[in-house]
């Protein structure tokens, strides 16, 4: 295997020196090899492939050709899987080998002239495989030796074997000989036809399309079965799709009978096309199975093409937070076998990990290896590049902060390249985590993107919607637009609203109102959205709610869309409040679709992007979330971030998260771990398993340093303070002078200089407060005096507010130094400060501060986190702390009211009042 591995690499590297210019050799893809190389296609069953290792059709050098270079490329491992074999693996047929022996496009044409005369519908079926087979090398080789215009290419290659007389008699014979076929036989050449390129519109095509859904009633086997629902997924037809439907029982039926990996690997590939019927019971169903099958390991890691395709169904957005364990055990069982997965291979994993964010024990390996074939890719000068954009993605989405500058390098460098519109749509992706601030490089991506929609019609039609999603999350980010590019979609969108009935598709609709709204130039449009939005409301769902809002959110905060009048924003606004409230009432009773977390949290995030957290409704999706809820990785990122911008303690649901996190302490990464840590800070909750909990958040934290940013590494710390559970390693490895220059780099690099610098700096502070003050024994320098005496003027009350609890307290406290904002050592602010003797003649320092809501939690009142650790430092300080709330006082209309309520409050000496109300009566 390693002779015929290097051999494949010489070839491809020699064949990427001289620059062969495959195009020219079509016909004849052996002429494209130079002389002294051949392309071997194994003759031999597919079993014999197996047993040696071997994969039909790849390139080799002949034995007497060396030039001493004995390192293997991983690139090259990647070459095409052959499809040859899945229809007639053991036949004794004499021509079958001469068939599958065919070196060109060329040679299959004259085998099937030489041999008209005796041609079965099993050699016309083989000849499909065959074709595709030299199809996907000729791409392979094509995209590995620096070729131009690789697309172009390829359509030239399609377009010109399409055109040529002898293929265009092979569908002919095809559709004269369709009854000849059973369905696997007929699916496998649909399928592979349609991969070739032939239209699906053709009249070959939509023929075997009919020939096939009057056999599929019969049949009810799961390789037939599968291919048929790929052939349906391509087609699109809609009764074919019943017809599958109609299948599920039976499937179903197998998936419970189910005892061999190959089976459930057929039963996932039926049930991704099936997806949108799956029930939460059929899915607990194939849940229980799949753990079955891995406890007994019939799944096992050699089954890399099995795992692959459970993980793919597992994923399904829909129910891919319900699964997350299972989907890691799958992942992990990967591990070890991470080299040997293909490209492909590698880039669903990467997609599925970036997604769900988990496992994290192994992403070291697999971010080695990914790298790994990027590396080679850059090497070889490969025009593969959209592969090589989706592998910078995976790496760059999960970087640690410090390698921003080289991502960024890394996104200009690919910028040069001559990018098409679909790499370009790729590039922008990791544009977005990176964020570059810099206004003529926008300019230019945003010019090129310009160009290809305005050139290329196709990618203008698949894409032009995603373009318009991804440049409204670039501007919520980057303070630049451009306004030649918002005028040309707004164009198109308006020419689209007049040929096409957009409320067909829900989604399409929003899609366009999302965009109009911010950037809209019309007011009429915006007219026609509004009512079109309101006439409509009882076809929209959640998703759509949010998606508006997040449209909303940027035309009223952030683009300032003059043409987005109040009158609009209101409708659009109660519009969706109305919706929201109906999904709430019709789901309550609704056993099969119920309100779950994903649906909470999407309607959530409608009011974020709204900044409506004080609706009325908010409330009642908060009381939505349930203690068993499913969670994940994502979720708990989602759950932590409405919890804290809602301010909802929900104590139950917290200890989900913690329980989660204690539970899969392999899996979650450090960043996850810290959003329910600050969280538990933030809301002044202590978890039940808080001890346990802090030492497994120490050991990841310690495990991800690189990964983590500053502020998740200072919030989680802060965190560990409140729970008391701060480790005095951990402190030192903060307080020390290569930390402090590790987050000056990354205050260097950061994207929002007007924003993350001054929380990082603020909760720096916090730290190094709550560490001199609770562990004294450490002697942590205090350094940020200068600091607090500077942002002082953030921290102080209402001022009316404090102004009337001063008159108030004046006169009660008239014999005694009465101190408004006080700064106490260690920067804390203290709005009044008043020492007194008490009826014992001991001196008091009482220390009053002034609440408001904002201080309390929702749902579950009480004080949050760091008004909980700023009143216990005070106290510890010397000082008696009282709490004046601001609904409280504002419920006082008398002066005796407010006078009785502070004694009351701070349980003062008989003689204040007295002394107030002998004065006052003077």
């Amino acid at each position: 295997m390693q002779n015929s591995k290097r051999l494949c690499a010489l070839f491809t590297k020699r064949l990427a020196t001289n620059r062969i210019r495959i195009k020219q050799t079509f016909f004849s893809v052996s002429s494209a090899i130079p002389n002294n190389t051949k392309l071997i296609t194994s003759t031999t069953s597919n079993n014999f492939c197996d047993k040696h290792k071997l994969s039909p059709g790849r390139l080799y050098h002949d034995d007497h050709y060396t030039d001493g270079e004995d390192d293997i490329d991983t690139i090259y491992q990647d070459q095409p899987k052959s499809v040859k074999y899945i229809l007639y693996p053991n036949h004794d047929d004499p021509l079958l080998p001469l068939l599958n022996g065919c070196a060109s496009i060329q040679e299959v044409f004259n085998f099937l002239k030489k041999y008209h005369h005796i041609l079965q519908p099993m050699h016309l079926a083989q000849s499909v495989l065959v074709l595709w087979d030299l199809q996907k090398i000729f791409q392979h080789v094509t995209e590995l030796t620096s070729m131009d215009k690789v697309e172009k290419l390829m359509s030239d290659y399609t377009n010109e074997l399409l055109m040529r007389n002898e293929f265009k008699v092979l569908l002919e014979l095809l559709e004269q000989n369709t009854h000849g076929y059973n369905a696997d036989e007929l699916s496998s050449v649909y399928i592979y036809l349609n991969k070739i390129g032939v239209p699906r519109n053709g009249t070959t095509m939509q023929n075997l399309f009919t020939k096939l859904c009057e056999l599929m009633p019969n049949h009810d086997g799961l390789t037939a079965l599968s291919k048929f629902m790929i052939a349906v997924n391509y087609n699109k037809h809609k009764e074919a799709y019943n017809m599958c439907k109609d299948k599920l029982s039976s499937i179903l039926n197998k998936l419970e009978t189910c005892v061999t990996s190959e089976d459930i690997k057929l039963i996932s590939v039926c049930l991704n096309v099936l997806n949108k019927e799956i029930t939460p019971d059929m899915l607990e169903t194939y849940q229980n199975k799949l753990e079955s099958l891995l406890s007994q390991e019939i799944i096992t890691a050699e089954d890399t093409d099995v795992l692959i395709k459970v993980i793919l169904f597992l994923h399904y957005p829909q129910w891919r937070h319900k699964h997350a364990e299972l989907l890691s055990k799958c992942i992990l069982l990967l591990k070890p076998k991470i080299s040997q997965l293909s490209l492909s291979e590698i880039l669903v994993l990467n997609e599925v990990i970036v997604k769900t964010q988990e496992p994290a024990n192994i992403l070291f390996e697999l971010q080695r290896y990914t790298a790994k074939l990027m590396r080679e890719l850059e090497e070889n000068d490969s025009t593969a590049y959209q592969k090589r954009l989706k592998l910078a993605n995976s790496l760059i989405q999960l970087s640690a902060p410090t390698q921003r500058p080289g991502s960024e390098l890394m996104i200009r460098k690919y910028f040069l390249y001559p990018l098409n519109g679909k790499c370009l749509i790729e590039l922008l992706k990791a544009m977005q985590y990176i964020k570059i601030m810099d206004p003529l490089f926008c300019k230019s991506f945003w010019d090129k993107i310009l160009t290809e929609l305005e050139h290329d019609d196709e990618f203008k039609s698949e894409y032009m919607m995603k373009v318009c999603y991804l440049y409204m999350s670039c501007h919520k980010c980057l303070p630049f637009r451009h306004f030649k590019l918002e005028k040309r979609l707004n164009q198109w969108i308006e020419g689209l609203i007049e040929t096409s009935p957009l409320l067909e598709d829900t989604k399409n609709f929003i899609s366009v109102a999302s965009f109009v709204i911010p950037y809209g130039n019309d007011v009429s449009i915006i007219n026609y959205i509004t009512n079109m939005f309101r006439d409509n409301w009882e076809r929209f769902g959640p998703l759509d709610c949010a998606g508006l809002a997040r449209g909303l959110h940027i035309g009223k905060n952030i683009t300032k869309n003059v043409h987005l009048k109040d009158r609009y924003y209101s409708i659009l606004c109660n519009t969706s409040d109305k919706i929201i409230e109906k999904v709430l009432e019709d789901r309550k009773h609704d056993e099969k679709h119920p309100i779950d977390v994903n649906i909470t949290n999407v309607l959530m995030k409608s009011y974020v992007y709204r900044n409506k957290m004080d609706h009325s409704m908010v409330d009642k999706l908060l009381l939505t979330y349930k203690d068993d809820t499913y969670l994940s990785s994502k979720q708990i990122r989602n759950l932590t971030m409405c919890l804290l911008l809602s301010s909802a303690l929900l104590p139950g649901i917290i200890d989900r998260m913690v329980d989660y996190v204690c539970k899969c302490k392999e899996s979650i990464m450090a960043f996850n771990a810290e959003k329910v840590a600050f969280l538990c800070y933030y809301l002044g909750y202590i978890p039940k398993k808080s001890e346990v909990f802090s030492k497994i958040l120490v050991d990841l934290i310690l495990r991800d340093q690189e990964k983590i940013n500053g502020l998740s590494y200072l919030q989680s710390c802060l965190a560990l303070c409140f729970f008391n559970n701060m480790t005095s390693p951990l402190i030192k490895q903060i307080f020390n002078v290569h930390f402090m220059e590790k987050l000056d780099l990354e205050l260097k690099h950061c994207y929002a200089k007007d924003v993350y610098p001054s929380r990082v700096r603020q909760k720096l502070m916090q730290l190094n407060r709550t560490v001199c003050i609770d562990y004294p024994e450490l002697n942590i320098p205090w350094f940020h005096q200068k600091f607090v005496q500077q942002s002082k003027h953030v921290t102080l009350s209402d001022p009316s507010f404090l102004s009337n609890v001063e008159n108030y307290l004046n006169k009660i406290f008239y014999d005694c130094d009465i101190e408004t904002n006080t700064l106490t050592p260690y920067g804390y602010n203290v709005d009044f400060t008043i020492s007194y003797k008490d009826d014992n003649d001991s001196m008091i320092k009482l220390g009053i501060l002034l609440t408001k809501s904002k201080h309390y939690t929702r749902i579950n009142s009480q004080l949050k986190g760091a008004m909980q650790t700023k009143i216990r430092h005070i106290e510890m300080l010397g000082y008696k702390v009282k709490l004046i709330f601001y609904n409280d006082w504002n419920c006082l209309v008398y002066a005796e009211d407010k006078i009785a309520y502070i004694r009351n409050l701070l349980n003062l000496p008989s003689r204040y009042p007295k002394f107030y109300y002998q004065i006052n009566n003077r």
